[in-house]
């Protein structure tokens, strides 16, 4: 997980130390615990305050918050593409 948001910061040109990441992915991890309804707005408010704590552009926090929520959609629609086809395909072998 480490490895995937420094090579995610890598990619968008952010300048990063191990220490700088390793302060902004724990901010992120705690923001996926906070008990706010549907979890609504925390990564990306976790993303720009721990950027900005670490000198880090918070424009970039915007950028990394859109690759993450786009990564998460296109597994999750992956998932529901491949389990939509099993079921399917499955219902359609009983019927033979």
């Amino acid at each position: 997980m480490g490895g995937e948001f420094f090579f995610m910061l890598r990619y968008l040109g952010v300048p990063v130390t191990l220490l700088q990441m390793a302060g902004v992915l724990t901010a992120v991890r705690i923001a996926f615990l906070l008990p706010s309804p549907a979890g609504i707005g925390t990564l990306e408010l976790s993303l720009f305050l721990a950027m900005r704590a670490v000198g880090i552009d918070p424009t970039c926090a915007l950028a990394a918050s859109l690759l993450i929520r786009s990564r998460d959609m296109a597994l999750g629609l992956t998932g529901l593409i491949l389990g939509g086809s099993v079921f399917t395909w499955s219902s359609h072998i009983k019927e033979v």
